[in-house]
């Protein structure tokens, strides 16, 4: 991936973020459609219905969107955590982990370009770094559920137990991605029954 992967500039006026909006949702439909190898510039920026120009204003490259649509995925789920948080206030991990579980996959199989873009991050320097400050971000928000939770029959690290649970639900959610319900649910309800057990519920 080229060196020069930041985003230009982050749009103020409506009408520069409507066309941005309007680029990174071609882009991720694209994406779906034909593979992240064979996205073009010319082709995102004729289904934004926007000239090539317009696309070259906001990012360098096609190295620059795809960090920019990853970084926006990473964010709504990151902003989902942080806004759960509060409510967990008096909630077992019984009722929480598998609400939370279920409500991130819903995401995931409502964005399905996030599959394709995690994929290609590992193969690429700077996003396996990006992926992996997504998933410490992710870690550190349900540390603090966690601490809650751990019972003290359970000798964990906290913080290690949360990294796991990140890192091995990612792997399950994005195996259900790709595999039909039937196989997919019955994965899901023993990875919720194992980080319950972790946790010592």
């Amino acid at each position: 991936m080229s060196d020069d992967i930041e985003m230009r500039k982050a749009p103020s006026q409506a009408r520069s973020k409507g066309r941005l909006d309007s680029i990174l949702n071609a882009a991720s439909k694209l994406i779906v459609q034909k593979g992240l190898p064979n996205l073009g510039v010319r082709e995102i920026a004729r289904h934004a219905d926007i000239n090539i120009a317009t696309f070259y204003q906001f990012f360098p490259n096609k190295a620059a969107l795809i960090r920019t649509l990853s970084l926006r995925h990473m964010e709504a789920v990151q902003s989902f955590l942080d806004g759960y948080a509060p409510t967990i206030e008096g909630r077992t991990a019984e009722d929480v982990i598998p609400n939370v579980l279920d409500a991130v996959l819903s995401y995931y199989m409502d964005n399905p370009d996030y599959l394709e873009l995690w994929f290609a991050g590992q193969a690429d320097p700077e996003l396996r770094a990006l992926n992996l400050e997504d998933s410490r971000k992710n870690a550190g928000a349900i540390a603090k559920w966690v601490q809650l939770w751990l019972s003290e029959n359970v000798h964990h690290d906290h913080e290690a137990l949360s990294m796991h649970i990140v890192l091995s639900t990612g792997q399950v959610l994005r195996h259900a991605q790709i595999v039909g319900p039937a196989e997919a649910e019955p994965l899901l309800n023993l990875h919720k029954s194992y980080i319950l057990r972790m946790l010592g519920s």
